[in-house]
C-alpha cells in the first residue's frame, strides 16, 4: 500500500517535472530579497493604543505618530517602484553604518533608537509636568561597528565591564582605556538578550583618541508614578514617534485637556533636553496624516519643515503645519489654541 503510493508520487513529479521546475524558480523570482527598502505611503497610530497608564481618562482629541510603509524589495515591488512616482527605494547600505552590516544588525539598531526615543519622551513629559521621576539604570549598548575595527563586539551589546572596570556611561568608557596601550587587547563584559558574554577589542587610536571601534548610545531606565508601559509591535522601530509621544504622555500627565478636540499627528526625534531632531520620510508622514484627516502635523523645524510646506503647497493639502525646534514649542502651541 505505502509502496504504491510513493509509486504514485513519483509518476506524477515525473510527469509535471517541468511545472514544479516552473513553479520553483517563479516563487525564487518573486520572494528573492534585493538589497533595497521600497517605501509605498504612510499613515497614523494612534498613541493610546501604545501606552499603558493608569491614570487621567482619555483625551477629547488624539495624538497619533506618523509612519512610513516599508518593505523589503523583490523583483516585482522593485518594477513597479521604477514607473510608481509614489514609490520610492533606497539601497539598504546607504542606511547602514558601515558596509559590512546585515539587515537584522541595522534593524536590532533601529529598535534601540525606539527605546531611547520612548524614555527621552517620559523624561521630557514628566519633568515638564512637574512629576516626579528616578533613573534607575544606565549603560552603554553598542549601536554600530566601525569598519576599521577589531573586536567581536555586536550592536545590542550592553558594556557592562572593561577588564575589571565597571561600566556605567561613555564617560566610564574612556576613563577605562585611560592607562591601556594603543593595540592592547582588553576583555570586554557585556549583556545581550538577558544572556552575559565576554567579548574582546584591540584598542586603536583616532584624532588623539583611544577607541574600541564603536559607536555607543546610553540607554537609561527611569521609575515614574503613574507608571508607563510601552506596547509596541516587533515591527515597530525608529526614534521619529519621540515627539508625539512626549505630548500624548505630558497631556495624561497634567489636567487640562491640551488637545482640545483636534487630530494631532506629528513626527520628530526628542532628546532628554526635549530638542527635536530631524527625521526621513516627510513626504509619506505628510500625505498619512492628510489621508488620515489629521488637523494639525508638527515637524522638526528646518529642512523637514521646508519640504512639508512645500509639499503641502503643490497638493494643495488641507493641514496645519507647526515647525517646532523643541518639545516646550509645541506645547505651547497647543496651550495658544
Amino acid at each position: 500500500m505505502i509502496k504504491k503510493y510513493y509509486e504514485n508520487i513519483k509518476s506524477i513529479i515525473t510527469d509535471n517535472y517541468l511545472y514544479f521546475l516552473f513553479l520553483l524558480v517563479s516563487i525564487t523570482t518573486l520572494t528573492y530579497p534585493l538589497p533595497y527598502y521600497i517605501y509605498n505611503g504612510g499613515g497614523l497610530m494612534n498613541v493610546n493604543d501604545k501606552i499603558e497608564f493608569n491614570g487621567k481618562t482619555k483625551s477629547t482629541g488624539s495624538y497619533n505618530m506618523c509612519y512610513v510603509s516599508e518593505i523589503r524589495a523583490t523583483i516585482p515591488s522593485y518594477l513597479i517602484s521604477l514607473v510608481n512616482k509614489n514609490w520610492e527605494r533606497e539601497k539598504i547600505i546607504d542606511v547602514a553604518i558601515n558596509k559590512n552590516e546585515t539587515v537584522e544588525e541595522i534593524n536590532k539598531r533601529e529598535k534601540i533608537y525606539l527605546n531611547t526615543g520612548n524614555i527621552n519622551a517620559v523624561i521630557n513629559a514628566f519633568k515638564y509636568a512637574n512629576k516626579n521621576i528616578k533613573i534607575t539604570t544606565s549603560y552603554p549598548i553598542v549601536l554600530s561597528i566601525m569598519e576599521e575595527a577589531n573586536n567581536n563586539l555586536v550592536i545590542g551589546d550592553e558594556i557592562i565591564k572593561i577588564n575589571d572596570t565597571y561600566i556605567n556611561n561613555k564617560d566610564d568608557i574612556s576613563n577605562a582605556l585611560t592607562n591601556i596601550n594603543i593595540n592592547e587587547k582588553v576583555k570586554i563584559h557585556v549583556i545581550n538578550n538577558n544572556k552575559e558574554y565576554e567579548r574582546y577589542a584591540y584598542i586603536f587610536e583616532q584624532d588623539n583618541r583611544k577607541l574600541l571601534g564603536i559607536a555607543i548610545d546610553n540607554q537609561i531606565s527611569v521609575e515614574t508614578n503613574p507608571k508607563i508601559n510601552f506596547k509596541f509591535a516587533s515591527s515597530e522601530a525608529g526614534p521619529s514617534g519621540g515627539l508625539i509621544l512626549s505630548l500624548a504622555l505630558y497631556d495624561y500627565l497634567i489636567d487640562k485637556d491640551v488637545t482640545k478636540g483636534l487630530k494631532i499627528s506629528g513626527t520628530g526625534t526628542i532628546d532628554s533636553n526635549g530638542n527635536v531632531g530631524e527625521i526621513g520620510g516627510v513626504k509619506f508622514k505628510l500625505a498619512g496624516a492628510v489621508k488620515s484627516k489629521a488637523d494639525i502635523f508638527f515637524v522638526p523645524n528646518g529642512d523637514n519643515y521646508k519640504e512639508a510646506i512645500r509639499l503641502k503647497k503643490e497638493k494643495k493639502y488641507k493641514i496645519k503645519i507647526i515647525g517646532v525646534n523643541t518639545f516646550e514649542e509645541a506645547i505651547k502651541y497647543l496651550e495658544s489654541i
